[in-house]
C-alpha cells in the first residue's frame, strides 16, 4: 500500500449538505484507527460553509484564494498561506471571497487516554 495521496488534481465531490454552498471536496486521507481525516475543500466564488461546532478539533489551511474564517463568531480575513484552527467544540464558519478559495482541513479525532 503507498502512502501518497493525490489531491488538486482529483475530480472533487460536490457538497449538499445543508448549509453549505459552491463548495466541494476530495478526501485525501482517512484513518478511523489514527483518528485522523485530511480532506481538500474548494469553494466557489461566495461558497460557504454556515456556522457550526464538531466535537474534534480543525486545522484549515488556504492554499490558493482568499475568504473569511470566524471563530466563535468573529471574523477574519484569511489566504493563502494562512491558516486557522478551530479547537473542539468551537463555533466556526468559512466563506470564500470573489476569487474562490481551496484548502486543506486537517480533523482529529478526539481519544480518550487511560
Amino acid at each position: 500500500m503507498s502512502n501518497v495521496f493525490a489531491f488538486g488534481t482529483a475530480e472533487p465531490r460536490r457538497i449538499t449538505k445543508p448549509g453549505c454552498t459552491g463548495m466541494s471536496a476530495v478526501r485525501i486521507h482517512s484513518d478511523p484507527d489514527e483518528g485522523l481525516v485530511v480532506v481538500e475543500l474548494r469553494f466557489e466564488p461566495g461558497g460557504e460553509m454556515d456556522e457550526h461546532r464538531v466535537d474534534h478539533p480543525i486545522l484549515f489551511i488556504v492554499t490558493s484564494g482568499s475568504g473569511q474564517a470566524w471563530v466563535n463568531g468573529e471574523p477574519t480575513e484569511i489566504g493563502a498561506g494562512e491558516s486557522v484552527y478551530w479547537p473542539q467544540d468551537t463555533l466556526h464558519k468559512v466563506s470564500a471571497g470573489e476569487s474562490g478559495m481551496v484548502a486543506i482541513a486537517v480533523e482529529y479525532a478526539i481519544k480518550d487516554v487511560e
